[in-house]
C-alpha cells in the first residue's frame, strides 16, 4: 500500500490514472476510493474534487450499463467523508458522519438497483422451490432468474445441532445477461 500511496502522490496524472482505472473496475473500486481520500486529505478539497469528477465518469458508465450504482456511491461517499475528516481533523466525527451517509446510500441502492433486488424474494406461504425467469421491464436487456430454496423444499442441509441455521430460508438471485 505504501508503494501505491507514493505513486498516487507523485503527481496529478498518476492519481488520475489510479482513480479512473479503479472506479472503472468493479473489483478494484476500493483502490479508487483510497486514491480519492488520500488526495483530498493531503492536497485539499479542490484537488480531491477534480479527481472525484474524473473518477465518476467510469462509475456512471458502469451504473448506466449494469444498473449497479455501488461504484458511484463509493466514490462520492469516500470523497464526502474525506472532506469531513480534513475539515474537522476528528476521526470520531468522520465515523459519525458515515451513519447518515450510509442511510442515504442504502436508500439510493434500494431505489436505483431494482434490477438486482427486484428478483430476490421468497414465497412464505408455500416455502417450495421455485425457478422462474422474469423478462426485463423495457424489452431487451437482462433477464432475471430467481432461485428460491425453502424449508419444505429441502434446499437446506444441516445436522440439527445448536447453531445450525438449516431451518432458515435461503434465497438467491442470478442475473443472466441474455437478451429477452
Amino acid at each position: 500500500m505504501r508503494g501505491l500511496a507514493e505513486f498516487i502522490m507523485r503527481g496529478r496524472w498518476q492519481a488520475l490514472a489510479v482513480a479512473v482505472l479503479g472506479s472503472g473496475s468493479l473489483l478494484f473500486g476500493w483502490i479508487s476510493g483510497a486514491a480519492i481520500a488520500l488526495v483530498t486529505l493531503r492536497k485539499g478539497i479542490a484537488a480531491g474534487g477534480w479527481l472525484t469528477l474524473w473518477a465518476l465518469l467510469p462509475a456512471v458508465v458502469i451504473a448506466l450499463m449494469t444498473g449497479d450504482t455501488g461504484s458511484v456511491l463509493l466514490v462520492l461517499g469516500v470523497f464526502l467523508l474525506a472532506i469531513v475528516l480534513r475539515e474537522s481533523v476528528s476521526l470520531s466525527l468522520a465515523i459519525l458522519a458515515s451513519l447518515p451517509l450510509a442511510i442515504v446510500g442504502g436508500f439510493v441502492l434500494m431505489t436505483l438497483n431494482g434490477v438486482f433486488f427486484g428478483g430476490v424474494g421468497y414465497d412464505l406461504q408455500s416455502g417450495a422451490r421455485s425457478v422462474r425467469a422474469r423478462p426485463a421491464a423495457r424489452g431487451g436487456g437482462r433477464a432475471c432468474v430467481q432461485l428460491s430454496f425453502g424449508r419444505s423444499g429441502g434446499g437446506s442441509v444441516g445436522n440439527g445441532q445448536r447453531g445450525d441455521r438449516s431451518d432458515e430460508p435461503f434465497v438467491g438471485a442470478l442475473l443472466a445477461s441474455s437478451t429477452v
